[in-house]
């Protein structure tokens, strides 16, 4: 966002449910334009990442901003640690 996009302003969200995770990061810039059609390099390997994790990558894009959104699975998301110390 800040090499690219021109924004003043970038909404950052994080939110987990019984189906997974979903990251949405939103800007307020230029838009990603010609980029989109050609995929730069950081948003395919954004995208390749996500779906070796069975889930899904949206992105929306205009010249008033553009808005990211990462889906993950609860299956591939990590497992608290148990807190308790074993018995020696």
């Amino acid at each position: 966002v800040e090499r690219h996009a021109k924004a003043s302003s970038v909404a950052i969200s994080l939110k987990g449910n019984r189906n997974g995770a979903l990251l949405r990061i939103a800007d307020n810039g230029s838009g990603l334009g010609d980029q989109r059609a050609s995929k730069g390099l950081g948003l395919r390997n954004m995208q390749e990442r996500i779906e070796q994790l069975g889930g899904t990558l949206r992105i929306m894009s205009t010249k008033d901003g553009t808005t990211i959104e990462a889906q993950v699975p609860l299956t591939h998301m990590l497992r608290p640690q148990d807190t308790q110390k074993e018995s020696a």
